[in-house]
């Protein structure tokens, strides 16, 4: 019986190093393919610039000294600019803020405050390198089709409910 015992105490410790060496082959594969790094400080998600496409989503809003912007997605360092809109283009910039690469959601300081029957818009814009907006020296962020990447809103003076 005692043959039987070491045989079977070899045949669980293979089985765990096994199992352990499928794990590690598994994390090293698949982290690889998905283009993760197997190390590094920074997340995963934001590791490859190309996995993040450049966007912008903002709603109508109520007036204020800061707008809200629900989602940004940035490859890049980018200013966050609001503008007046006059007839649909570009207005006065009222506010901007840099935002490093990533997603998340944005509020961003105005001054005037927005007024309620006005329209909006939210673009992004490419730093000059100096680390200050500047509307004549840093350009706007353009998509694959080369438009500027801006969204327009509305400031009302109430929003509609929302039932769900």
């Amino acid at each position: 019986m005692e043959p039987q015992k070491t045989s079977s105490s070899k045949s669980i410790v293979w089985i765990i190093v096994l199992v352990i060496l499928i794990g590690l082959a598994t994390y090293f594969v698949i982290g690889r393919a998905n283009g993760n790094p197997t190390s590094g400080t920074e997340p995963a998600t934001f590791n490859n610039q190309s996995q993040i496409v450049n966007s912008i989503e903002v709603k109508d809003q109520l007036p204020g000294n800061a707008v809200i912007v629900s989602n940004i997605a940035l490859n890049t360092g980018a200013f966050v600019v609001v503008q007046q809109a006059q007839k649909g283009f570009y207005g006065t910039v009222i506010g901007a803020k840099f935002f490093e690469r990533g997603e998340r959601p944005a509020v961003i300081p105005v001054n005037p405050a927005t007024q309620a029957g006005q329209s909006y818009m939210v673009g992004l814009y490419k730093d000059d390198g100096d680390g200050k907006f500047d509307v004549t020296k840093d350009t706007p962020i353009k998509d694959s089709a080369g438009y500027a990447i801006l969204q327009s809103f509305n400031v009302v003076k109430e929003l509609p409910d929302i039932k769900g």
